[in-house]
């Protein structure tokens, strides 16, 4: 857990609804609060970072440059390289790191994954990263409300808030997220006139409503 600055910590261990194919599974949940003086804490957790729990990982939260708001970075060393994980509060940031001149991230999110002190790996979500000469551009989150819902035929309408439908692959997941379960998996997407007609998967119980606010998240690779 890497924190901006010293925080009382509290751990709580609840049960929480996370399975739609079954909602009555109680599954445990693990929640990290972090508690300081001020109105906002800015904090980043690392769950998991390797697939080798006898590897041994390191991680270090770096110092940045923004253009406004405010942002976080971590480097995590471990047996397969060095990753590099930045995360900025604000859209359109730019972020700089000292100890990485020729890396600047314009995304929300973003991960590079450094090889022999070469960019082998690079993910972006809301934006562009350009490590080693080359760029990564992701394009925008799209947002948009749904008009309305058929949940036995796992079917929402959703209005986008910059008029155009975007273009939702069959496998993509629309993200809800005034929604405790708000990830659905999509079978087919049409689009006429600004609006989205989706089906979403079998697999998934559709418990959502009129006016839930909808996230396509823009996210891209590069291997």
């Amino acid at each position: 857990l890497a924190l901006d600055r010293p925080a009382k910590l509290y751990h709580g261990v609840g049960s929480g609804l996370r399975d739609t194919r079954n909602p009555y599974l109680q599954v445990p949940l693990h929640v990290l609060m972090a508690e300081n003086d001020g109105k906002e804490s800015l904090f980043a957790s690392v769950l998991n970072a390797v697939q080798k729990p006898e590897q041994n990982v390191t991680v270090e939260q770096l110092p940045v440059k923004v253009s406004t708001g405010r942002g976080t970075a971590l480097r995590i060393t471990h047996g397969d390289g060095v990753d590099l994980v930045i995360h900025c509060t604000e859209p359109g940031m730019t972020v700089r790191l000292a100890d990485y001149p020729g890396l600047q991230v314009n995304a929300r999110t973003a991960m590079i994954r450094f090889r022999d002190g070469k960019a082998a790996y690079m993910w972006c979500e809301d934006g562009s990263v350009t490590a080693d000469g080359k760029t990564l551009d992701a394009g925008r989150n799209v947002t948009g409300k749904v008009l309305s819902v058929d949940p036995v035929s796992r079917i929402v309408r959703v209005a986008w808030d910059h008029g155009n439908a975007p273009a939702i692959p069959a496998g993509r997941r629309l993200m809800f997220p005034d929604h405790v379960d708000g990830v659905y998996k999509v079978a087919k997407s049409v689009a006429a006139d600004g609006i989205s007609v989706i089906t979403f998967t079998p697999d998934e119980t559709v418990r959502l409503e009129k006016g839930a606010k909808v996230l396509l998240s823009a996210w891209a690779e590069l291997l």
